[in-house]
């Protein structure tokens, strides 16, 4: 992974929103001659005032400007332009791109750095990743361990879950665990969560056990330290940590040790863990340790996913079937 600095990032934006603004101008000056006039105007009575001032003599035209430019945000509306569109537009209105807020490094900055981290995780959300696509009736007929409920009913339980975890996020402290076989749909209802998080304001660090510890937690020259000790950092004060796959990874003691610190210092803070993987309990303790394993048992809601693969589900439903039982 290469270095991000979100300060050039900033400079970057900043450089754009400028050009972008030069070429609103150089198109209204154009098709409105007048609209330059008034500002061309504005521009030569502010400097007069300010002459005069350094000679000791009053001026004052700040009405005169007032009314100009009241002129110029009348013919911008009487030719179907916003009123702020010879403004120059911030990315981020908070910080007006510049990264802080009253001495205080912008939530934006730090979104930045997370977004950098999601890229680099190569999972990417995609348009139908949300709660409204979430079809439970692809677990209709689906098998189910003797005694449990249905597929759909279990799907059905675990999506109000879900929905509820996001309702509350923020104001209440929760974990989930969602497990199960592969192909249906953990990784898709992380997804779905990640993005009502997002739409609320909040971080959210998206990862493969993989990313983690390849991408975060890999050794790196002391050159590197720095940007070692910014991606750690956004690992444990991400509003939401979401680890995808877990179990997938190459195994060892580093791994274990890591994983345990992550999960175990994330629950001190009280910050949210999503955690989806392939194991269940058993498979936790066996893989890693007990130790893990009974912070996952006291501090998480275990969301286990039963049934069939959803791509063969979503065959059968296509051609007009419903998915047989077995």
């Amino acid at each position: 992974m290469s270095e991000f600095n979100a300060y050039q990032e900033l400079d970057r934006r900043r450089m754009l929103n400028q050009r972008a603004l030069a070429a609103r101008e150089a198109e209204i000056y154009e098709k409105l001659p007048e609209i330059w006039q008034c500002t061309e105007k504005i521009r030569l009575l502010a400097l007069r005032d300010a002459r005069e001032r350094l000679s000791g003599r009053s001026a004052d035209s700040s009405q005169e400007r007032e009314e100009l430019r009241k002129r110029i945000d009348l013919l911008l509306k009487e030719n179907g332009y916003p009123a702020d569109y010879l403004s120059l537009q911030y990315t981020c209105p908070l910080c007006r791109d510049e990264g802080s807020v009253d001495g205080r490094v912008c939530s934006c900055v730090r979104q930045m750095k997370i977004e950098y981290l999601t890229k680099a995780s190569r999972l990417v959300l995609k348009p139908g990743d949300s709660f409204a696509d979430f079809d439970l009736s692809l677990y209709r007929n689906m098998p189910h361990p003797e005694g449990q409920a249905s597929a759909e009913e279990n799907m059905a339980r675990h999506l109000k879950t879900a929905k509820e975890f996001v309702s509350h996020f923020g104001e209440e402290y929760d974990n989930l665990m969602i497990y199960g076989e592969t192909g249906l749909g953990k990784t898709f209802l992380c997804n779905c969560i990640a993005r009502e998080i997002l739409a609320a304001g909040h971080s959210v660090l998206y990862l493969t056990a993989n990313s983690l510890f390849r991408e975060v937690f890999r050794p790196r020259r002391d050159s590197d330290e720095d940007e070692t000790n910014e991606l750690r950092e956004l690992v444990y004060s991400a509003d939401l940590l979401i680890l995808d796959d877990l179990g997938t990874e190459s195994l060892s003691e580093f791994v274990r040790s890591v994983l345990f610190e992550v999960i175990n210092q994330r629950i001190l803070d009280r910050k949210p863990v999503i955690i989806s993987t392939n194991l269940d309990l058993k498979g936790i303790a066996d893989r890693y340790t007990e130790r893990l394993n009974s912070r996952i048992v006291e501090n998480y809601r275990l969301m286990l996913l039963y049934g069939y693969n959803i791509r063969y589900a979503k065959k059968f439903k296509h051609l007009g079937k419903d998915v047989p039982h077995h």
